[in-house]
This record gives C-alpha cells, structure tokens and sequence, in this order.
C-alpha cells in the first residue's frame, strides 16, 4: 500500500510538473497568489456564465487547469489550488463525455434536465451544475471526429481526471478541518458564492469518480467512422431472413471492436467507488450550512433528493453480483441476477444492438441478447428498452 501511494504521489508531480511548464501566461513573474487568481477566474467564468460555447469553457477549463497545477508545484498543500484543480479536471472530463455521445441522445437528456429542474427535482446550488451540464450538452460543437475525441481522452482527460480523483478525498478532510472552500455560481438568476462541506466534497467526489468511469467506457471501443455515420450506404441481407442484422447494416471493422480490456475493468471499478462516495455523502453529516451552503438540508426536497441518491447508488454498488427483484422497473415480479462484472468481458458492441426488420425499418429492433452478454439474467423483456433504425441514422 506504501508504495502505490508512492507511486501515486510521483505520478501526480510529474504531471503537475509537466502542466506547470505550460500554464496559461502571464510571465514566469507572476506571483503563486496572481496566479491562483488567474485560475481561480478562469474557473468561474465558466460555472458562471452558463451560456459560453462549450469548446470556449472546455478551453478555458484547461487552461485554469494548467494555472491551479504551477500553483500545486510550488505549494502543494495549497487547498484552494487542490479545489480548483481537482474540479476543472472533472469538468474537463464531462465536456469531452459530451463530445462523444451520439446527437440524439444529448436531446432526451437535455429535456430530462430541464423537465427534472423545472420540478425542483435539483435543488440549492445543485441546480446550478445541472444547468452548466445543459451547456455541455448544447448541440452544433465543432470539436472534431469522435475518434479524435476518443484519442484526446486516452491520451490526455483520462490521466488528468484521475491524478485529481485523490485530491477530493485530502479536499474533504480539510473542510472537515475547517477549511473554506468556496466557488462561484450561477444561482436562481444570480451568481453567487458557495460553501462546501465534508459531505458536499463527497457528493462533488462521487461526481468525478462517475465521471472517470464513463470516460473509460468512452475509450472501450472503437468509434472510427471514417464517412461520418455507422451505417452502410445500404443494408445488406446477407442470409435472406428477411432480418437485419448488426453486421449486416453497420460499417465494417474495427468499428466497435473492443479497444483495451482494461478499460471496461476500469469502468467498473469507477463506477462502484462513486457509489459508494455517493452513500456516504448523501447519509453522512457534514454539509455547509448557512447562507452560502451548497445544499440546504434542511429543505425537504434536499433530503427527497439525497435519499433517491443512495437508492440508487446502494442498488449499483450491491450489483456487482446479485439477485435482486426488478419488478419495479419491468412490472414483471421476476427477480434477477445483476452481474455487471459481465460487461467487462464483451469484445464486441455489435453483438448486442438490435436486429432490425428489412421490410420494415420503421418497426422497433429487436434485442438478440436481452442479457446483455450475461449482466442480467433472466434478460429484460423485448420493447421495455427500444431502439429504432432511424436513431442509428442520426446518431453522429
């Protein structure tokens, strides 16, 4: 344990050092505090102006990023450097998350945010990171092919999302200690100052660690489309059943194909650790209070929202392995085996989207593998989930 937190460390200052050689200006004259305030500004232009083109934030967040690790180079307990740097990362991250997902997706989410914050369903400053989630979200970016977005994030997001998951723990300590950890947002039609506590810092850690997570399932396969679309010019029944099948409509190879292993272990692993920050920074005391809090638990709604927070980071968390009644969600009172370890072990994405029939595209598709590979077992009934031909044809 001794030396993987040694490694750790090391790793961290040779990244920062690697960002500290390529901050965002300034001069080599400028002091560790101008600086900080330089980041810090670059920060909160983007959690405060909620209307900035997305690539124009997520440049911006990189640069504020580079500025919060020359400060950590030269004072590495620095907490509001810590703060800025492990949040700019995160927020680093979920842009490059957006600029992956297919188009038609942003829309569905978008309105379920809208929908979710017109019912008060994210209240107190929490609303404010749904709606810088809707300017992630906005569609028309210009950020390149999702290859290149996918390369970028290999390359480049992945490390630096997750050289920064540690600094959320060290984060929580310190507001436990009675640190100020503050930041301005976009509020109920105000920008204002926030507080953070121990347990907010866990919610904002639980966020970044889901957010790692996707950003190695964003990796996991291959999304080459060189002409743009996943489709073929025209599907081709191969065997003469009258069905389409995914080899049969989709580009060739190595589209979908498997790209690393190891990153759909890492998903999961992710994924469980935000679950169960997620538990604890939803039960645990320690939030803000005040005027300034970042969440008011003392509204009903903040515990109403809190309360479905652990339900359904307990479900995940418990799922690794697990039979556990879905009658909830399917109405169908069969109780199912969750293996989500069963993910990792798919090499090809293709063999689990829908079939399609030739004569009629516009019918719903049909899933082969209801499973999904073994996830869930018994599988989930035919058309609970649908997906259709013409939401591969818009897709990207």
């Amino acid at each position: 344990m001794r030396l993987r937190m040694g490694i750790c460390a090391l790793a961290a200052a040779l990244l920062l050092s690697a960002l500290a050689g390529c901050s965002s200006g300034g001069g080599a004259d400028m002091s560790a505090e101008q600086r900080l305030a330089q980041a810090q500004s670059g920060l909160e232009s983007v959690t405060t102006n909620l209307t900035m083109d997305p690539d124009t934030a997520a440049t911006t967040l990189r640069a504020a990023a580079r500025d919060f690790a020359a400060v950590l180079q030269s004072d590495a307990q620095n907490t509001r450097a810590k703060f800025g740097y492990a949040l700019s990362n995160t927020l680093i991250g979920f842009f490059d998350l957006t600029s992956v997902m297919p188009k038609n997706m942003k829309a569905p989410l978008l309105q379920t945010i809208t929908a979710a914050r017109s019912r008060g369903v994210f209240p107190d400053a929490a609303d404010s990171l749904a709606l810088l989630a809707t300017t992630a979200l906005a569609d028309g970016r210009g950020r390149g092919a999702v290859r290149d977005v996918q390369l970028r994030i290999a390359s480049r997001t992945l490390d630096s999302a997750k050289i920064a998951l540690p600094y959320y723990e060290q984060l929580a300590a310190a507001a436990d200690s009675g640190a100020t950890l503050s930041l301005r947002l976009y509020e109920g039609g105000r920008i204002r100052t926030v507080t953070f506590g121990k347990a907010d810092i866990q919610l904002l850690g639980a966020g970044a660690h889901f957010v790692t997570a996707l950003l190695h399932a964003a990796v996991a396969f291959n999304l080459d489309m060189p002409g743009g679309t996943m489709l073929r010019p025209l599907p081709v029944d191969s065997n003469n059943n009258g069905l389409l099948e995914s080899n049969e409509y989709l580009i060739g190879y190595p589209f979908l194909e498997r790209s690393n292993g190891a990153y759909l272990t890492q998903f999961l692993h992710y994924l469980r650790q935000a679950c169960d920050l997620a538990m604890v920074g939803a039960d645990m005391p320690g939030h803000a209070t005040g005027p300034h809090a970042f969440l008011d638990v003392s509204n009903p709604d903040t515990v109403a929202m809190l309360d479905r927070l652990d339900d359904y980071a307990t479900a995940i968390s418990v799922a690794s392995s697990a039979s556990v009644s879905t009658n909830a969600i399917f109405g169908d009172r069969i109780t199912r085996t969750i293996a989500l370890a069963k993910l990792g072990q798919i090499t090809d994405l293709r063999a689990l989207l829908p079939t399609f029939q030739k004569h009629d595209l516009t019918a719903p598709g049909i899933w082969p593998d209801p499973t999904f590979n073994g996830a869930i077992t018994p599988g989930i009934p035919q058309g609970v989930f649908t997906l259709y031909y013409a939401d591969l044809e818009g897709a990207y």
